[in-house]
């Protein structure tokens, strides 16, 4: 029979107190052991009558477990500051398709990260207690100057956080030393910039990753900011994020290009990632022997931003191959190149900025590849004026650029993430479906018809301006202030919500701004 210690709750709690360090805590478990033990010598091993009801009563095993868990949690947190300022909530992504995550995919945290080896934080300034606390605190981003407090981005707004010291440019440089591989730290003493990633190696965070930008800053010499992109820590259904049925159909074809582009920060590379990992238990392909199995992704990343367990459970025979430029391969289209002569079904470009890397990506995409890639664009007919860029080689006259957009397009997204009235967020997609039969819109893209393909998403009220107006309907989530900052053409924005006020059509407006100040 177990003997029992009645420790009312009161007392449980005072001997589980957390102590100041680890070594206090084992001296009070032994404690405690010893004065249980003393107190099971005394109690007779016959069951006794009923005592009077004095508190909650636990047993040995139970409060050891408790006491080796303030162990473990005095280990992790000691060198975290325990300063705690008020700071907002952690912002929210719309959840008006949460239901359908949960039916499909699961409800969250379908991403087994590689967690570094725990252990002590270096010495120096403490950037995994500095960073775990911006994530407890629903930080987007976390800026680190020399000789300036450290800033959270909360919501949008740079909060200023006083928890720990202003760090020098000593510390920072000693930071960098800890957190960036030596290799990347003569890139950035060479370029004077440096993007990269970083892993939590600690506390209850450890394996979050965040996007990592070095630059050199004046005044002074030597200088270096670091600049801290928190990525999501779970991944969700693609609806989850606003996303229509046309781009999780367009998953489901056997090669073409599905183009993203927006504002940095407004979500683009965690909405992409959502699709791959949709394809990853979605989409079947046949193999050898017919039989269905899940597509071989790749990614060519700058850095790598989301890693992908190919031993999820849910992948249903899926493989995704990883590869950083930089680290893994020399450049983008040296990577794609190579990626085309690996028989995958999906490959994944961070980013096409250069000539050469867009008409490598157009070459996917026609020859059988699901391609998916990012660009800086103010809406989807200005995809297709980056794209043609890849003009810029030499090899592919205008022409012929245009005329592989139209023929691998599949589906051009702009995506914004809009401030909603409660103070979370929403996401707004402007979305451009290329279809074959459609032989007006390949026509405007093949004669590079901008204004065409523009009216053409006007005309079926898809367009960009026409999606955030609807937001700012008496009753919906947004205020026209807010709306109004996303519109790549404010006066058609604008043109519009004068249309619906003649129609009776009431609209949210910032209670604390004049309307007459938005222009």
């Amino acid at each position: 029979m177990t003997t029992t210690a009645g420790l009312s709750l009161n007392q449980m709690r005072k001997a589980t107190k957390r102590p100041n360090n680890v070594a206090e805590t084992r001296k009070r478990l032994n404690r405690i052991n010893e004065e249980v033990a003393a107190h099971a010598e005394a109690t007779p091993t016959e069951q006794p009558a009923a005592p009077e009801k004095v508190g909650t009563v636990v047993t040995v095993e139970d409060l050891n477990e408790i006491i080796e868990s303030a162990i473990a949690t005095a280990a992790t947190k000691a060198n975290r500051s325990q300063v705690k300022p008020e700071i907002a909530e952690a912002p929210k992504m719309d959840t008006s398709q949460a239901r359908v995550v949960k039916t499909s995919l699961g409800d969250g945290n379908p991403l087994r990260y590689s967690v570094p080896e725990a252990r002590d934080e270096p010495p120096g300034f403490p950037i995994c207690a500095i960073l775990t606390e911006a994530i407890d605190r629903g930080a987007t981003d976390v800026y680190i100057t020399p000789d300036t407090p450290i800033r959270f981005k909360i919501k949008g707004g740079n909060n200023i956080y006083d928890g720990f010291k202003i760090p020098d440019r000593t510390e920072i440089n000693r930071m960098m030393k800890v957190i960036i591989p030596t290799g990347e730290q003569d890139i950035f003493t060479s370029q004077k910039e440096l993007d990269t990633s970083y892993t939590l190696p600690l506390y209850e965070h450890a394996g979050r990753r965040t996007r990592l930008n070095v630059s050199a800053a004046s005044p002074g010499f030597g200088n270096a900011v670091l600049s801290f992109r928190i990525l999501a820590g779970n991944l969700y259904h693609p609806k989850y994020y606003g996303l229509p049925d046309v781009v999780l159909k367009a998953m489901h074809q056997s090669g073409g290009l599905i183009v993203f582009s927006g504002p940095t920060g407004s979500g683009k590379t965690t909405s992409i990632a959502s699709l791959l990992l949709y394809a990853s238990r979605e989409v079947h392909r046949p193999d050898a022997n017919g039989n269905p199995t899940g597509p071989t992704i790749i990614t060519i990343e700058r850095p790598i931003e989301y890693l992908f367990d190919n031993n999820n459970e849910k992948a249903n025979g899926s493989l995704f191959i990883q590869r950083e430029v930089g680290r893994d391969t020399y450049s983008f289209d040296n990577a794609i190149s190579s990626a085309m002569r690996q028989q995958p079904n999906i490959i994944l470009i961070g980013e096409v900025r250069k000539s050469v890397e867009m008409q490598a990506a157009l070459t996917a995409a026609t020859t059988g590849h699901l391609t998916l890639t990012t660009v800086h664009a103010e809406d989807t007919a200005g995809i297709i004026q980056r794209l043609m860029g890849a003009a810029d080689t030499g090899a592919n006259t205008r022409e012929d650029v245009l005329r592989s957009i139209a023929a691998s397009g599949r589906v051009f997204v702009t995506q914004a993430l809009v401030d909603r009235i409660d103070g979370e967020k929403i996401a707004v997609h402007e979305v451009l479906v290329i279809k074959q039969s459609d032989q007006s819109l390949i026509q405007a893209i093949q004669e590079g018809d901008f204004r065409h393909i523009r009216q053409s998403l006007q005309a079926t009220g898809e367009d960009m301006s026409s999606r955030l107006v609807e937001l700012c309907r008496e009753g919906g989530p947004c205020y026209v202030e807010a709306a109004l900052k996303h519109s790549p053409d404010p006066n058609r924005f604008w043109q519009l919500i004068q249309l619906e006020k003649s129609n009776g059509i009431k609209h949210n407006y910032d209670p604390n701004k004049k309307e007459e100040d938005l222009w």
